[in-house]
C-alpha cells in the first residue's frame, strides 16, 4: 500500500504547479486510512483481487496505481460538491480532470479491453455525470444529500479485476455484492460526517432520522448549524437512535456480503467485514444503552430533555467515548 501512495503521489507531483501541490494536499485531507473506514476504497485492488482469487502481482501493480488516481479523482469531486470551504477549488477542479485522464489512461494500457469492460467504465461515468447533476440540483432545491453514493467505482474495480483475470463479466450475484459493499460505505460514511455535513446544510440520512425523532419546543428546525451546539447534534444523534440506526443499517449491508460470498468466505475482504459487524455491533450496543439509560422508552426527544443531557458530565463523556472508538478502522 505504502508502494501504491508513493507512486500515485508521484504522479501527482508530475502536474503543473500549484496543481501538483494542491491534489495531493486534497487527497491527504481526505486519506488518513488509520482512521477512517470509508476509505478501504484505497485498498479496494488488493481486497477484491484476494476477494475474486486473481493473484497476478504484475497486474496488481499497474493496476493498482490506475485505481488510485480513479478513487483520488472521485474523492477530489466529492470534495468539491460537498464542501463550501475547498481552497483553490476552480485548480482542483482542472486537477481533477488530469487525475481522470492520467487513470484511465494507466487503466486502459493493464486491462483487456473486452466489450463487456467498456461498458462497465461508461456505465460508471455515466453514471458519475447522473450524479453529480442530480446532487446539485437536490442540494439547490432542498439541501438534502443527493444520490452520488451511486457512483459504482468499486463494481469498476472488481469488472476491471475479473476481466484481466478470467476475460468475464461480473455476474448480476456479483454486482449486488459490489452495489451494497459501495452503500454501505457510503452509509458510515455520512455517519462518520455529520457535523461537517451538518455545517454545509447537508441532511444526510443520520441527520434526517434524528430531526424526525426531535421535539422542537418551538425551536426552529434549520439546517444551521447555529442552531445547534456540536455537543447538542451529537447527543441528538444517540438519543434518537439515529446513531444506532445507521449503524445497523451499515451492519445489514455488510452481513449480507458475507453470507453471500460462497468461496470467498476465506478472503480478506470477508475477514475485514466481520471484523467490522463485531465492532459496529458493539457500538451500536453501546448507544441503545446509553439512550435507554437516560430516556428510557421514550420514542421522541425534546430541546429541553436533550440540553439536560448536555449538561451532565458524565452523559458527555459516554457520547464522546462512542463516537470515538468507530473513528478507528478495524484492521
Amino acid at each position: 500500500m505504502n508502494t501504491g501512495r508513493r507512486r500515485l503521489f508521484a504522479e501527482l507531483g508530475a502536474f503543473p504547479p500549484p496543481l501538483n501541490a494542491m491534489a495531493t494536499a486534497q487527497y491527504l485531507s481526505r486519506a488518513d486510512c488509520a482512521r477512517s473506514l470509508p476509505m478501504l476504497s484505497e485498498y479496494a485492488p488488493w481486497l477484491l483481487a484476494d476477494f475474486f482469487g486473481c493473484h497476478d502481482s504484475q497486474f496488481l501493480s499497474e493496476f493498482a496505481l490506475a485505481w488510485l488516481l480513479i478513487n483520488a479523482y472521485t474523492l477530489i469531486t466529492d470534495d468539491l460538491l460537498d464542501r463550501s470551504d475547498v481552497r483553490g477549488s476552480q485548480h482542483l477542479l482542472i486537477a481533477s480532470g488530469l487525475i481522470l485522464q492520467r487513470g484511465l489512461t494507466i487503466l486502459y494500457s493493464v486491462v483487456p479491453l473486452t466489450a463487456a469492460l467498456r461498458s462497465q467504465v461508461n456505465e460508471c461515468f455515466g453514471q458519475l455525470a447522473s450524479a453529480v447533476a442530480a446532487e446539485i440540483t437536490t442540494r439547490v432545491q432542498t439541501r438534502e444529500r443527493g444520490p452520488l453514493h451511486k457512483i459504482h467505482t468499486l463494481a469498476l474495480c472488481a469488472a476491471c479485476i475479473r476481466a484481466a483475470n478470467d476475460g468475464c463479466a461480473l455476474s448480476k450475484e456479483e454486482l449486488a455484492i459490489m452495489d451494497r459493499l459501495a452503500n454501505g460505505l457510503q452509509e458510515f460514511d455520512d455517519l462518520m460526517d455529520w457535523y461537517e455535513d451538518w455545517c454545509a446544510g447537508h441532511l444526510t440520512n443520520p441527520l434526517r432520522t434524528c430531526f424526525d425523532h426531535l421535539i422542537t419546543d418551538n425551536v426552529n428546525k434549520s439546517t444551521e448549524p447555529t442552531v445547534f451546539s456540536k455537543e447538542e447534534l451529537a447527543s441528538a444523534l444517540v438519543l434518537t437512535g439515529s446513531f444506532e440506526t445507521s449503524l445497523r443499517s451499515v451492519q445489514r449491508q455488510f452481513k449480507s456480503i458475507i453470507a453471500t460470498s460462497g468461496r470467498s468466505q476465506g478472503s480478506a475482504l470477508v475477514k475485514y467485514l466481520r471484523s467490522v459487524v463485531n465492532k459496529l455491533d458493539f457500538a451500536s450496543r453501546n448507544a441503545k444503552e446509553i439512550r435507554s439509560n437516560y430516556i428510557g422508552q421514550r420514542k421522541c426527544v425534546s430541546i429541553r430533555l436533550l440540553r439536560t443531557f448536555v449538561r451532565d458530565t458524565t452523559a458527555q463523556k459516554e457520547v464522546h467515548r462512542l463516537l470515538n472508538r468507530i473513528q478507528v478502522q478495524g484492521n
